[in-house]
């Protein structure tokens, strides 16, 4: 995918997580127009001080971690903005998963490679949405006998067949 400016803003601050949090190391991340899909690892050990002048210190948790990408994310794109024309940037929860083996990382990295290609598809995108606006506008649109009307027919302009008894 393509990022826009704010996808840029994202991906920098998800590279600059290790800075931060110096026993976190990133692996495979995708930036969808929805959402996110990212691997983050929190290993046992700190790495070498990053960039950051004031780290974070002791082991934070994946909440900890995701939760200051989100903030950092948020506070860098409404930066030059006035209280009025804030973007809510992030969705206030997220899903996380533990990945326990190499057969299941391999999986959410093929997972997190191939999901732009099911964007085409994803209901939230504007084309498809448009086309469910669509049809639930024909839907409402239809019409709908009550029960118990006979509106079994042999053809077009036909009346309901009768029964033979």
């Amino acid at each position: 995918m393509i990022l826009s400016l704010l996808g840029e803003i994202v991906d920098s601050i998800w590279r600059f997580l290790p800075e931060y949090f110096l026993n976190v190391s990133l692996d495979w991340m995708q930036i969808m127009p929805n959402n996110v899909h990212a691997i983050i690892v929190i290993e046992d050990d700190e790495h070498a001080a990053g960039k950051d002048p004031k780290p974070f210190s002791g082991n934070p948790t994946l909440g900890q971690i995701v939760g200051y990408w989100k903030y950092q994310t948020s506070k860098a794109i409404n930066h030059d903005r006035l209280p009025g024309d804030l973007i809510e940037v992030w969705q206030p929860d997220m899903f996380e998963h533990i990945i326990r083996n190499e057969r299941e990382l391999q999986a959410f990295r093929i997972y997190i490679q191939n999901n732009p290609g099911s964007w085409f598809d994803d209901i939230e995108n504007p084309v498809n949405l448009a086309k469910l606006k669509e049809a639930e506008a024909k839907r409402n649109n239809a019409v709908f006998f009550p029960m118990g009307i006979d509106i079994s027919g042999s053809g077009r302009g036909t009346r309901p067949l009768q029964s033979t008894d």
